[in-house]
């Protein structure tokens, strides 16, 4: 197999380890630094994502307080995790709180951060975001992306590289709910090549099952 040349560092490298960008294939040093910077903006994002919280809106001071992120789940805490596990999906979670103050008034809430490897890159390269975290990732994803519904479009910021792809992923009411309720409690899910980030806020999301809410998005990608 011919290696490509990443566009760029311009280094060699196997197709089967490059990721896409926004800058075409790049070799797995570009994609992994991209990777930390994502994951840098996307944590000093959040603070401001979280202002929707349980329907307050800040006038004035606020404060988060964070927690340390607690240590990875190995074991799956669903059978839909263990279902794709068995489709030779991998994932590592972070336990994630925080508590906000709005006007003297706290809200405690807890969640996680799965980030998600596929066996290949799926053909929609693409994040859902609220608009301040993807205005941020803006240099990954270049074209903004409405799908026509409105009780999605205001909730959800969509960014992709991959228009036709996404739109089509959209297309299923059931995937346009899932997302559109997590981004509404300040989550979050990023595809990046053969990686996915899915950020849940658990106690807020408006699902019976919010343990299950990343694998959900993930098998929503293999459909």
């Amino acid at each position: 197999m011919t290696n490509i040349q990443c566009a760029r560092c311009g280094a060699s490298e196997d197709p089967r380890a490059a990721s896409y960008s926004s800058d075409g294939l790049v070799c797995r040093s570009c994609h992994e630094r991209d990777m930390e910077a994502d994951a840098e903006q996307m944590r000093q994002s959040e603070e401001a994502a979280a202002q929707g919280l349980g329907g307050l809106v800040a006038f004035g001071s606020r404060e988060v307080v964070r927690s340390s992120p607690a240590p990875v789940v190995a074991s799956p805490p669903t059978r839909l995790h263990e279902e794709l596990r068995a489709r030779g999906l991998t994932y590592r979670r972070e336990q994630l709180s925080e508590s906000v103050t709005v006007m003297g008034a706290t809200t405690q809430r807890s969640g996680y951060r799965e980030k998600w490897t596929l066996p290949a890159a799926p053909a929609l390269q693409a994040s859902f975001t609220t608009e301040g975290l993807g205005a941020k990732l803006g240099k990954l994803f270049t074209s903004e992306l409405q799908t026509g519904d409105a009780s999605f479009d205001p909730v959800v910021y969509v960014r992709t590289t991959t228009n036709d792809a996404t739109a089509a992923f959209l297309a299923d009411d059931s995937v346009r709910a899932l997302v559109a309720a997590n981004v509404r409690s300040a989550g979050s899910f990023v595809i990046r090549g053969n990686e996915v980030e899915c950020t849940v806020w658990s106690s807020v999301v408006d699902d019976d099952q919010p343990e299950d809410v990343g694998a959900r998005f993930v098998a929503a990608l293999g459909r």
